[in-house]
């Protein structure tokens, strides 16, 4: 790309999930969309865009909910499990990557629920939030899995090190 800096990296996934996490970026992101909202109110409110109460609706409730989760840093949070999927891949960890993977959906999920529940989206919430809790819940068993298969590999490489000191001791 020519008006890039020759430094930079390509943007891709990993790339900007890297930026994404050591900056507050994320929190950037939600802040843009906090102003636009409260930019779009004072327009409707001045009567510069179409007047309709159920866009109204819409974009207070999508101001305060944004507003919140500035304070509680509740969205972005699945960019930073991306790039995460991709090296756990890379390495071979498949149990890892099927959670980190897992849990990018958990949150998308999440957060299509959220929009639904502060009506920004039409519908109720509760069928979405069940379809996530049954994700996270595979997700949870996937990272149990790992755990038990990490701890069978290094039980068995503790025997063998405890047999192959156990013989050494015992040829003295």
């Amino acid at each position: 790309m020519p008006f890039l800096p020759q430094n930079l990296e390509t943007p891709s996934a990993p790339v900007v999930g890297k930026w994404l996490s050591q900056t507050d970026a994320g929190l950037s992101l939600v802040r843009a969309g906090h102003n636009s909202c409260r930019l779009l109110l004072g327009l409707h409110a001045t009567g510069r865009l179409p007047q309709s109460a159920e866009r109204h609706a819409q974009l207070a409730a999508l101001f305060g909910a944004l507003m919140h989760a500035e304070r509680t840093g509740r969205l972005c949070k699945e960019v930073v499990t991306i790039p995460a999927t991709q090296q756990a891949l890379v390495a071979g960890d498949y149990f890892n990557a099927a959670n980190k993977a897992l849990t990018t959906v958990f949150l998308g999920l999440d957060h299509y629920a959220w929009l639904r529940a502060i009506k920004v989206l039409k519908g109720e919430p509760l069928p979405i939030i069940l379809k996530a809790l049954k994700v996270i819940t595979i997700a949870w068993f996937v990272d149990l899995v790992r755990e038990v298969v990490s701890f069978v590999k290094w039980n068995s490489t503790a025997k063998k090190d405890d047999e192959a000191v156990a013989k050494e001791r015992k040829d003295r």
